[in-house]
Formats: structure tokens, sequence, C-alpha cells
């Protein structure tokens, strides 16, 4: 796990998705659990966060992936996150609940 502001420092290397983008050019593009992870303390010295501060590292990264690809998504989507995502994938299918749970548990008497 990288605290928020440094996946966007890690992603937006030369390396990494400009790299991606200048190799195969896609028009959209995919971070896996952008959103599904929920916002977590860093507890690093160097850049303390609290689990709040978090969202405006992970809606940069959202939004310097479009400003890189046009179009970008990321897993389980979250209200704060509808200004810099294009699409969802898995909206309410992530966990165990979901994965784990009876529809005979949801039906009522």
């Amino acid at each position: 796990m990288v605290c928020a502001p440094q996946q966007v420092e890690l992603a937006m290397r030369p390396q990494n998705l400009p790299a991606i983008q200048k190799l195969f050019q896609p028009w959209s593009y995919f971070i896996d659990t952008t959103y599904a992870v929920g916002p977590r303390e860093c507890a690093d010295p160097k850049h303390p966060l609290g689990a709040t501060m978090i969202l405006p590292g992970k809606s940069s990264l959202s939004d310097k992936s479009r400003d890189v690809f046009g179009l970008f998504g990321s897993e389980c989507g979250r209200e704060w996150a509808l200004p810099h995502s294009d699409f969802f994938e898995g909206y309410g299918v992530s966990g165990r609940y979901y994965h784990n749970s009876s529809p005979r548990a949801w039906a009522r008497p």
C-alpha cells in the first residue's frame, strides 16, 4: 500500500502512466482499487495524513490519469469520486459481505 499523495507522484513518473500512454495509446485507463480501498491514515513521519486527507490524493490520481488517457475508471465507485471518474467497475460488489451472502437472506418474509 502506498499513501495517496505518493501514488500520484509514482504514477506520473515518466516510466509509469506516461510510458503506457506513449507505448499503447489507450483512450481510457483503469486503476484497480483506487476507490475500493477506503481512506486510510498514513503514519509516515515525512507526510502524516489523516483518513480524510487521503481523498484529495485519490482524486488527484484520478484526474491526472484522466489527463493522460482521456477517460479514467476504477473499482467500486464512491460518491466523492463521481467528479473524478468516467466509469466504475464492480460498484457494490466488493468484499466478503456481497460474495458470501445468500439471496435468501434478503427475501422479505
